[in-house]
């Protein structure tokens, strides 16, 4: 898997999850006991990070399309 791959794939999983808590809450309580999923603030500052880091591959792997080589042989 490329780098930019693993970050659409972990784009992915990110919303699905904040998905999930937006649906079901950032809390659950089950039997007395209390789970947090994850902190919404911080999944979507993660988030963030990870589009800011696909921009910055994408620019990237366009700039190493763009460049043309030239080979002169001697």
């Amino acid at each position: 898997m490329t780098k930019l791959e693993v970050l659409r794939e972990r784009r992915k999983l990110y919303l699905k999850t904040e998905a999930e808590i937006l649906r079901n809450g950032q809390t659950v309580e089950l039997e007395g006991l209390k789970l947090t999923r994850a902190n919404l603030g911080t999944l979507r500052k993660e988030l963030h990070e990870i589009e800011v880091s696909i921009q910055r591959e994408e620019s990237q792997n366009k700039q190493k399309k763009s460049r043309i080589r030239v080979v002169i042989p001697v």
